[in-house]
């Protein structure tokens, strides 16, 4: 993941001013208490440092909440979902990193919004996105496979005829642990 949990400091006790400060001069998100008593003004001095303090007197509960919070720390997995292909016919135009380009969408689909590699000779030699589609000179959100549209290519690389863009979504999916 790219990610570790630290305990910076357990004892026994009630949670008082020092271990929120503790717990802000280490930069921690988080105090865990089990079976201890949190004073309404040290729940908001917390609140304010931007610190959560979880407490619980039932063991299982409070692993649950853990294990909840450090689930939201994670960063998402990405998932590439690929989505379809097309094969540039013409160049139309372009202006300050954005190119207007024709092709006919050899598998799949293209998507507006989605990213795209650009490939050449079926080597990748840049990225983009599509930020708006065409068919039959009219705004669309989707061209299917055999049908051809135009498309505002917003990317790093000047797109040429015979190119293909490959057409992707990243989908963000929620990590869990144990």
């Amino acid at each position: 993941f790219g990610f570790a949990l630290r305990v910076a400091k357990s004892g026994v006790g009630e949670i008082g001013e020092s271990d929120i400060k503790f717990a802000e001069s280490m930069k921690s998100p988080l105090i865990v208490g089990f079976k201890v008593k949190v004073l309404p003004a040290l729940q908001l001095m917390a609140q304010n440092s931007g610190i959560r303090i979880i407490n619980s007197d039932i063991i299982y509960e409070l692993l649950d909440i853990v294990k909840k919070e450090i689930e939201e720390l994670l960063p998402p997995e990405i998932k590439r979902v690929e989505l379809g292909q097309l094969k540039i016919l013409a160049i139309f135009g372009e202006e300050k990193g954005k190119q207007i380009v024709g092709g006919r969408v050899a598998e799949g689909k293209i998507k507006k919004g989605a990213l795209v590699e650009v490939l050449r000779r079926g080597e990748k030699i840049g990225k983009g996105k599509v930020a708006q589609l065409q068919q039959q000179k009219k705004a669309a959100e989707e061209a299917r496979e055999g049908t051809e549209c135009g498309i505002l290519f917003d990317g790093d690389i000047k797109i040429a005829e015979n190119d293909v863009l490959a057409a992707f979504e990243e989908e963000k999916i929620k990590r869990k642990i144990f």
